[in-house]
């Protein structure tokens, strides 16, 4: 398991690459097709979550395993880069330094350490937090099932949900009434990216079992309900074309069956894999901290080459996320899990 640990590290440091590309040169005002393909960096993120998530309970003898294991895993470094992208909002406005028209109260710094702030509709102190929400719901869902021991049926319990996905975008298209969409996307965020987790939990079934005409199905229903929910519900939507997204998608499907059947392997080298450790913390501290401050301060204010402040940039984040990754991450992931298997 740990060469395909290895594989989708690799994918999780391109996939925190591309989202950190996206957001610079958009927000920096240099965005083209290129790189306004990386804001499907999220999707690709949701693809390995779901066969992630579903691996890690396989080898969960208990829900306390899993609360655990994932607590450790987001919370720690989640709290840092809250309480990190706080203090630079305040810093950048006390000393008022140039940086993107940004606030922040404190209400919503203590509600947004809840990672819950999506259900008491407060703002996220910065904006890559929105699929944390979606990942929480999914985290739940799947819970519920391995509580109820449900998990050998988690492909037929996936259907029923993958059809309310496609209702949810039907609905839209037949109706257009946003009210009762915006309430439903509040309480169940998840809907308009769920074929996306299924995606790569049929992935999983398929690597520890076969492909067998009906997870092949269910991987091209995936796919295209994906693809329809794109423009409708997306929350980069405006960013690149539904054919530019759904050609993204068809590659992520084929990259993640190369990983499925052992011919991804060549990807797992050094770059990669480093930025597949600190992908979690670089993809929570990036979007303020680049877009908010340093770019506004080394191309406005020093009037560097844009292309030279994103170099300082990426290596300015790169820097901060592996000492968030080394001294936080990996000290209390092991700090809370050796202290929970003592009990």
């Amino acid at each position: 398991m740990s060469k395909r640990i290895l594989e989708l590290d690799a994918l999780r440091g391109f996939a925190a690459l591309m989202v950190v590309l996206f957001h610079l040169t958009t927000l920096g005002n240099h965005s083209s097709v290129i790189f306004n393909l990386g804001c499907t960096g999220v999707d690709l993120f949701f693809i390995i979550s779901g066969f992630v998530i579903l691996m890690t309970l396989e080898r969960c003898k208990s829900w306390k395993d899993f609360l655990i294991s994932r607590f450790a895993r987001l919370y720690p470094a989640y709290w840092t880069a809250v309480t990190f992208t706080a203090l630079l909002i305040v810093i950048t406005v006390v000393c008022n330094l140039p940086h993107l028209n940004y606030g922040i109260s404190v209400k919503q710094y203590l509600v947004n350490m809840t990672m819950l702030q999506h259900w008491f509709k407060v703002r996220n102190v910065d904006g890559p937090y929105w699929t944390l929400t979606i990942e929480l719901v999914f985290y739940f869902l799947m819970l519920l099932v391995f509580i109820s021991g449900r998990l050998k049926n988690i492909e037929l319990i996936g259907i029923p949900f993958l059809l309310l996905s496609f209702c949810y975008g039907l609905f839209e298209t037949v109706f257009n009434s946003n009210a009762l969409l915006h309430v439903i996307s509040v309480a169940f965020p998840l809907i308009a990216y769920f074929p996306l987790f299924y995606a790569g939990i049929i992935m999983y079934k398929i690597k520890q079992e076969t492909a067998s005409p009906f997870r092949i199905l269910m991987l091209l229903l995936c796919m295209g309900t994906q693809i329809y929910l794109f423009d409708k519900f997306h929350h980069n939507h405006t960013a690149i074309s539904v054919t530019q997204y759904g050609s993204m998608l068809v590659a992520y499907f084929i990259i993640f069956l190369l990983f499925v059947y052992e011919k991804l392997d060549f990807i797992a080298i050094k770059p990669s894999l480093f930025y597949g450790r600190i992908s979690y913390s670089l993809y929570l501290i990036h979007q303020f901290l680049s877009a908010g401050v340093l770019l506004p301060l080394l191309t406005g204010s020093w009037h560097l080459n844009f292309w030279l402040a994103v170099i300082i940039i990426l290596a300015v984040n790169t820097l901060i996320a592996y000492l968030i990754n080394r001294y936080i991450e990996n000290v209390s992931l092991h700090f809370i899990k050796n202290r929970y298997s003592k009990k």
